[in-house]
């Protein structure tokens, strides 16, 4: 029978032995759970990254739109000034001809000859109202498009400038899990390491892309 002091001893050792075992199973467990909130946290910033390059493509689509929109009304622009130049110079020899017959003619100008003027008149008229109203409609119609273009150009940048500061919060949250972690996990450690030159190289791109 062993004495009672040899008792107290081995009863110590067996529990100190137990105690170490139940800490070392909370550490594991622990490093689980933050290895997962890590992996998490690196899938939604790996979202993030998708939807601002998709945000990217649709705004560059919409500025291609854009320009295209603005050369199709510079181009309007200058043929509906090329046409009225032409009506001026068709005016202008109309009003010369008109003078001319008036001058020479007046005497032999029958009834019939001046209703023909005046129906002439009378067209020249209705065309140069119809020509104005066919440029005002199609400036109308650009200006409602470029504005169009305008305002889903500015959603966009919103849009980006909100993700921009998700994934700044997410850096900081991958970072405070970092510290968590601690030094248990190398590969993670070094990930991390690259997070801040990827996060400036971004910055720059976008104030570039602004």
């Amino acid at each position: 029978m062993l004495p009672k002091s040899k008792l107290k001893c081995k009863t110590k050792s067996t529990k100190s032995i137990s105690s170490r075992d139940t800490s070392a199973s909370e550490d594991n467990r622990s490093t689980y759970a933050m290895e997962d909130d890590f992996q998490c946290l690196k899938e939604e910033n790996s979202l993030l990254k998708n939807e601002i390059q998709v945000l990217k493509t649709r705004n560059n689509r919409l500025i291609d739109q854009l320009r295209e929109k603005s050369m199709q009304l510079s181009r309007l622009n200058s043929r509906t000034s090329n046409i009225e130049e032409e009506l001026g110079v068709f005016r202008q020899k109309s009003k010369l001809n008109d003078a001319l017959d008036k001058l020479c003619l007046k005497d032999r100008l029958s009834m019939s000859s001046q209703a023909v003027m005046e129906t002439v008149e009378e067209k020249l008229r209705e065309f140069d109202k119809k020509l104005q109203n066919i440029r005002i409609d199609a400036v109308e119609k650009q200006k409602a498009a470029l504005e169009t273009a305008m305002r889903e150009q500015n959603i966009n940048q919103a849009q980006l400038e909100q993700i921009e500061q998700l994934q700044r919060e997410n850096f900081s949250l991958l970072q405070l899990k970092a510290n968590e972690i601690g030094a248990q996990d190398k590969i993670i450690r070094q990930k991390l390491d690259l997070m801040p030159s990827y996060d400036a190289m971004y910055s720059f791109a976008m104030g570039i892309h602004r």
